[in-house]
């Protein structure tokens, strides 16, 4: 992150008070914002990428908007998983196959509340998630900093 987008997530959890709140209120006081005033759109120049600029213009790729969720889990220390995995109408997750160009669908994970969010679906709420995303293979991935260096440590695993 640069200091331009971490001063607005500072701004946004401060606006939304999500120092306070259990971690279930948390997660949902922030998809209720995002999924209310953030719109997806498809394009190209970095108003698409920046987190700044996505939330001042309140649209932004897919791939922004999965940043602007795991950051704010991050800042906030609220434990998730990101999970990829595919829509089972067009294929299955071939959890055999080595490969993972088609996991095109993201979802987080939260080991807590053992809750489900699907961050690109803005009619489906935290615990709710695409029934063809269901029923099947997901990759669950793990983010571990490390303190010392400063790395991030990435653990995936087909659940």
């Amino acid at each position: 992150l640069g200091k331009e987008e971490e001063k607005s997530l500072a701004k946004l959890i401060k606006t939304l008070k999500l120092k306070k709140g259990s971690q279930e209120q948390k997660v949902r006081k922030l998809e209720n914002y995002i999924k209310a005033n953030i719109a997806i759109q498809e394009g190209f120049s970095e108003e698409f990428y920046n987190l700044s600029a996505v939330l001042k213009n309140k649209y932004g790729k897919r791939v922004a908007i999965n940043r602007l969720y795991l950051h704010l889990f991050e800042i906030l220390a609220i434990e998730y998983q990101l999970v990829m995995t595919t829509d089972r109408s067009e294929v299955n997750f071939a959890k055999d196959f080595d490969s993972w160009q088609y996991l095109e669908k993201t979802m987080f994970y939260f080991p807590k509340t053992k809750k489900f969010l699907a961050p690109d679906m803005p009619t489906l709420r935290y615990g709710i998630v695409p029934a063809l995303q269901t029923a099947q293979y997901g990759l669950f991935i793990t983010a571990k900093k490390q303190k010392k260096d400063a790395q991030t440590e990435l653990n995936a695993q087909i659940k």
